[in-house]
C-alpha cells in the first residue's frame, strides 16, 4: 500500500516540477521576445527622425 502511494506521490510530484520547468521556459521565451522588439523599434524611430531632420533642413533651405 505505502509503494503504490509513493508512487503516485512520485509521479504527481514529477508533473508538478515538470509543469513549474515549462512555465519558467514560456516566461523567459516572453522576456526575449520583449527584448528582441526593442531593437526594431529604436530602429525605425532613428529613421524617422532622420527622414524629420531632411524634411526640416529642406524647407529652411527653401524659405530663406
Amino acid at each position: 500500500m505505502k509503494d503504490k502511494e509513493k508512487n503516485v506521490l512520485d509521479q504527481e510530484i514529477k508533473r508538478m516540477v515538470a509543469k513549474e520547468r515549462n512555465e519558467k521556459i514560456e516566461d523567459q521565451d516572453k522576456e526575449e521576445d520583449k527584448l528582441s522588439k526593442l531593437p526594431v523599434i529604436l530602429g525605425i524611430l532613428m529613421g524617422l527622425s532622420i527622414i524629420l531632420g531632411l524634411v526640416l533642413s529642406l524647407l529652411a533651405v527653401f524659405n530663406s
